[in-house]
C-alpha cells in the first residue's frame, strides 16, 4: 500500500513538472484582444534549504513582492528541502527548461563556467564584503553571469551573500593531524573541495545534503561542512559534537532564471523582479548573520556541542595548501580568469 502511494505521488509531481516546463518555457503568454496578459506567468523554483531556514524564508518574501508588486501577473512556485533533486540535478533542469527559477550556491555551478571551481575554493576571499565587491564588478560579470547567458541560457539575478562555511565533526578538531583519515562528506560535483580536502589528509565522501544524516548515524561519513544555519537545520548537532570554525569557504546563493522563462515577462515585471530578489538577497543575509550566534549558542546548551576556533599557525598551513591546490587548477580555468580574478581582489584590498 505504501509502495503503491509513493508511486502516485511520484508520477503525480513528474507530471506538475512537465505541465510547468510546458507551460512555461514553450508557450505564449495568454492575451486578450487588446494584448493584454489574461493569465498569471508561474514560475517554478527550485532551492536546497530547510523550511525556515534564511534561504527558505527569503525565497518565500521573493515570491510574494513580485506576485504582490506584479498584480498576480507572475507567479513563483517554491520547491525548497532538495524536493527535486540535489543541486547538480537542479542545475541541469533549469539549463534545460524543466524549471524555470533556481536559488543555489555557484559551488555546483562549474558545469556552467570552469571559474566557479576557483571561485568556491579554500580561503580565496578574505570577508564576505570582498567577495561581493568581485562577483558584483566586472569579474563578476564576465566570467559569470555573461559566461552562464552565453553558454547555458540561464540568467543570473542577483547573489546572496551567505555566511562562511564550517565543519562539525563527531571527533575534536584542532591540528592539521586531526584532518588525518577524517571522513569527510562534501557536495557532489566539486572535484576541487575533493582535492583540496584530501590535501588536509581527509578521506572524502561526496553525496548528495539528504543523505548525509544517515551517513554520519552509520559511520560513513565522520564531518560535514556548510554554514551553521545548515548544519542546525539538518539536525547535524544531534550527532557530531564538535564545531570548527575553519571559514573554509566563501560563496553565494545564485538566483538564476531560464532565458526562454525570463522574455516570457514584460520589461516591466522584469524590473520588479529584480528589485524583489535583491531585497529578498540583503534580508536573507542579515537573517544568516543574526541567526549564527544563537544556533551556536542552542547548539552548545541544548546538544553538549563543543565549539573551537583553529590557530593562526594552523589557519596558514590550510591556507597555504588551498593555494597549492589552486595552483595545480590552472589548466581548468585558465591563467588569465585567475589573473583577472587576483587583480580584482588586490583593487578592492587596496
Amino acid at each position: 500500500m505504501k509502495k503503491n502511494l509513493a508511486c502516485l505521488l511520484a508520477a503525480l509531481l513528474l507530471v506538475a513538472l512537465a505541465g510547468g516546463c510546458g507551460g512555461t518555457a514553450d508557450t505564449d503568454v495568454p492575451q486578450d484582444g487588446d494584448g493584454i496578459q489574461t493569465e498569471p506567468i508561474v514560475l517554478k523554483l527550485s532551492h536546497n534549504a530547510a523550511d525556515g531556514q534564511a534561504i527558505s524564508d527569503a525565497c518565500i518574501q521573493m515570491a510574494d513582492a513580485i506576485y504582490e508588486q506584479t498584480d498576480g501577473r507572475v507567479k513563483i512556485d517554491l520547491y525548497g528541502n532538495n524536493i527535486l533533486g540535489a543541486e547538480t540535478e537542479t542545475r541541469d533542469m533549469l539549463a534545460e527548461g524543466t524549471i524555470d527559477m533556481a536559488a543555489i550556491g555557484y559551488g555546483s555551478l562549474s558545469s556552467y563556467s570552469s571559474v566557479c571551481d576557483l571561485l568556491i575554493s579554500m580561503y580565496l576571499f578574505e570577508s564576505t564584503d570582498e567577495m561581493m565587491a568581485v562577483m558584483k564588478g566586472e569579474f563578476g560579470q564576465k566570467y559569470f553571469n555573461d559566461a552562464f547567458l552565453e553558454t547555458k541560457g540561464v540568467r543570473v539575478l542577483d547573489q546572496w551573500a551567505t555566511v562562511p562555511r564550517e565543519t562539525i565533526s563527531t571527533k575534536p578538531i584542532h591540528t592539521l593531524d586531526d584532518f588525518k583519515g577524517l571522513k569527510v562528506r562534501i557536495p557532489t560535483g566539486i572535484a576541487i573541495w575533493q582535492d583540496s580536502w584530501e590535501a588536509l589528509g581527509a578521506m572524502v565522501i561526496s553525496q548528495g545534503l539528504g543523505e548525509c544524516f544517515t551517513s554520519m548515524q552509520q559511520g560513513v561519513v565522520d564531518a560535514v561542512e556548510m554554514s551553521v544555519d545548515f548544519i542546525y537545520s539538518y539536525k547535524f548537532q544531534e550527532l557530531a559534537k564538535y564545531l570548527t570554525y575553519t571559514n573554509h569557504s566563501m560563496y553565494t546563493q545564485v538566483v538564476m532564471i531560464n532565458e526562454n522563462s525570463w522574455n516570457k515577462i514584460t520589461p516591466e515585471d522584469q524590473a520588479i523582479m529584480i528589485s524583489a530578489v535583491e531585497e529578498a538577497g540583503l534580508a536573507c543575509q542579515a537573517r544568516q548573520e543574526s541567526d549564527e550566534a544563537s544556533l551556536v549558542e542552542d547548539m552548545e546548551n541544548t546538544y553538549g556541542v563543543q565549539v573551537s576556533e583553529l590557530s593562526a599557525d594552523v589557519l596558514a598551513e590550510m591556507q597555504a595548501l588551498a593555494e597549492q591546490t589552486r595552483q595545480e587548477y590552472m589548466d581548468v580555468w585558465g591563467t588569465e580568469a585567475y589573473e583577472d580574478l587576483m587583480a580584482a581582489i588586490s583593487a578592492y584590498r587596496a
